[in-house]
C-alpha cells in the first residue's frame, strides 16, 4: 500500500523572511519554499514539523524518571551534531529545554 500526501501553504498576510523560511526548511529539507509559499509531496512518509521535538521532549522525561538519562543525552546531541545547518531544529530543541 502506498501513501501520498501533498502540501502547500499560501503566504497571505505577509511574505515569509529569511528566519521563516529557515524554520520551515528544518520541517522538511525537500520542500520547495518561497516568500510566498510552502509546497512539498510525500511518498510513503508523513509531515513531521513540531511532532519529532515533542517526541524527543517525551522521551526525555520518560527518561528522566528512569536510569538511562545519559543516553538520551547523548542522542540528542547527536541529533544536534548530525544537523548543524538545521538552524529552525536547534532553535526547536532549545525551546523545548533539549
Amino acid at each position: 500500500m502506498s501513501q501520498y500526501e501533498y502540501y502547500e501553504f499560501q503566504a497571505v498576510d505577509r511574505r515569509l523572511n529569511v528566519r521563516d523560511m529557515q524554520e520551515l526548511r528544518a520541517c522538511s529539507s525537500r520542500a520547495q519554499i518561497t516568500p510566498t509559499s510552502f509546497t512539498n509531496e510525500y511518498h510513503l512518509g508523513s509531515f513531521k514539523g513540531d511532532d519529532a521535538v515533542q517526541h524527543l521532549k517525551d522521551l526525555r522525561d520518560l527518561a528522566s524518571r528512569g536510569a538511562s538519562q545519559p543516553d538520551f543525552r547523548s542522542r540528542v546531541e547527536a541529533i544536534r551534531s548530525a544537523h548543524p545547518a538545521k538552524r529552525g531544529l536547534l532553535d526547536r530543541l532549545q525551546r523545548k529545554g533539549l
